[in-house]
């Protein structure tokens, strides 16, 4: 396993506090890899920003502002805003789409009463972007984009998603602690042009005693797969001490009864990926019952109803006991390399710095669970 960094920790001078909460990492149509996170600006608004690796994630280069910043242009369009989740849809091979929301910038308190939606569009494979343009939404609170777009095999493009459900009634939570969300799929059937909802996934997960404050109600944050029998599998974060699962046998229209699946984790996004060649699923995610600690990559061969044995991605480094490492994101390329991208907190709890950091490893090597049959 090969270990790197996408971006280091903040240095003074550079107008960012730290960088966190990948949102995408993707191979675009020239081979070349595009990684979106949020990068923190102190008490300033956040932006949405990427690095570009041309060499298969060995090597990243500088921090690129995709959308926010302290001037208005074709990246922002609004100042009052403060960006995040940042995630990537590639169309075909001409076409590329970022798209993240934002929240009104307020450095006393977060503002959770409403998000807005964004996207620029590339029509040079990803290398430059267009301007700013602000989509639609059928609910007051997106949140949750924090895996890229997929194509499903009837050529819908779909990009999981949450929604707030206080926000939606007017009385926004106050923190994280207090959403109660709800997750599914955005779909659009004219190539990224327009976007509804699917079917609503949600679950009354009851948060455990002494859960994190932070820790959310309901499901966020969904990772989501199709499988290739067309079945779609969905993984969302939850304020219990497991990542609870769905699946949708229409396209995401709707959804089964959540329930707990066998991955252990609190509050924490996990990220799916179809391995190529039929090789299974690979799932990485957090496997700790309370902290953001010990993200691990498993690989299922059975449809995602069992996993195998855990391989160990991070924390890595000089690193305290409690340093985090979360929020995840995997591609893979064309020569079978699997790339993760994560961010990291070396030396305990946030706020300390947080880097982005990269592992990879090729498929071939991954412990699998059982075969179908």
């Amino acid at each position: 396993m090969e270990q790197g960094i996408v971006v280091a920790a903040a240095t003074p001078g550079d107008g960012y506090s730290g960088h966190a909460y990948p949102g995408s990492v993707v191979v675009l149509p020239d081979g070349g890899l595009l990684a979106t996170f949020t990068g923190a600006r102190g008490q300033g608004p956040h932006q949405a920003v990427g690095c570009y690796s041309n060499d298969g994630g060995r090597t990243w280069g500088p921090v690129t502002p995709l959308m926010g910043g302290e001037t208005l242009g074709l990246g922002n369009t609004d100042l009052g805003e403060s960006y995040a989740d940042p995630n990537v849809v590639v169309v075909d091979q001409r076409r590329v789409q970022v798209y993240c929301v934002s929240l009104r910038h307020d450095a006393a308190r977060l503002d959770l009463s409403r998000t807005r939606f964004w996207r620029r569009c590339s029509q040079d494979g990803g290398r430059s972007f267009g301007p700013v343009e602000e989509l639609p939404r059928h609910r007051r609170y997106y949140v949750g984009m924090v895996s890229p777009g997929l194509r499903l095999h009837d050529g819908t493009l779909a990009m999981g998603y949450s929604w707030d459900r206080p926000a939606e009634a007017g009385r926004p939570a106050t923190g994280e602690g207090t959403m109660d969300l709800v997750s599914g799929l955005l779909l659009s059937r004219d190539e990224g042009g327009t976007w509804q909802p699917g079917g609503d996934c949600h679950a009354d997960t009851a948060k455990a005693a002494d859960a994190l404050d932070h820790a959310t109600n309901g499901l966020d944050e969904p990772a989501v797969v199709e499988l290739p029998d067309g079945e779609l599998f969905l993984l969302g974060r939850t304020g219990t001490e497991h990542l609870w699962q769905s699946r949708s046998q229409d396209r995401g229209q709707s959804w089964s009864p959540p329930e707990p699946s066998p991955l252990t984790s609190h509050n924490c996004p996990a990220a799916l990926l179809p391995l190529a060649r039929g090789a299974g699923v690979a799932v990485v995610y957090n496997d700790h019952p309370r902290l953001r600690l010990n993200l691990v990559l498993r690989v299922s061969r059975d449809g995602c109803h069992s996993w195998g044995p855990p391989v160990t991605l991070g924390p890595w480094g000089p690193v305290s006991a409690q340093a985090e490492a979360a929020y995840p994101n995997l591609c893979q390329l064309a020569d079978g390399t699997v790339v993760v991208v994560f961010y990291q907190v070396d030396r305990g709890p946030v706020p300390q710095p947080m880097t982005i950091r990269a592992v990879r490893l090729r498929a071939e090597g991954l412990p699998g669970g059982p075969a179908p049959g």
